[in-house]
């Protein structure tokens, strides 16, 4: 009685281990300045956001690369997009839609810039580090 009530546990547990999903990845990393802009990632779909939270006449630079390895081993980091946002606080954010291979580790992080164009970077927020 007791082995068959073992193996059908094990049976539950293996069940649910195969059923059950990989959690969906997300995260934001802002700007140095207080409140002055965001970006945020989901991996559920790739999609990337910058938020320029200030209509100050800075704009809101958003990087994001993932890692890129040979079969032999050799690693870089790949940019996968800039993206500029320099709408101010009203405006929604920009809306980048990627795809990005799965389970690739992706680093992004903003900086403030002059202009929406990619003009003078300055003071850029921590790196954040997450899976697509």
């Amino acid at each position: 009685m007791m082995r068959r009530i073992a193996l059908l546990a094990a049976a539950a547990f293996a069940a649910l281990a195969v059923s059950a999903a990989p959690a969906a990845a997300s995260g934001s990393a802002g700007v140095a300045g207080p409140n002055d802009g965001t970006v945020d990632f989901r991996s559920y779909g790739d999609h990337f956001y910058i938020n320029d939270w200030k209509a100050d006449g800075h704009g809101v630079k958003g990087v994001l690369e993932y890692r890129q390895c040979t079969p032999e081993g050799r690693c870089w980091w790949h940019t996968e997009v800039v993206a500029f946002n320099n709408k101010g606080y009203h405006a929604p954010a920009k809306h980048v839609n990627l795809n990005i291979p799965e389970d690739r580790k992706v680093r992004y992080w903003a900086c403030m810039s002059d202009g929406g164009s990619g003009g003078t970077q300055s003071r850029c927020g921590k790196k954040h580090y997450d899976y697509a």
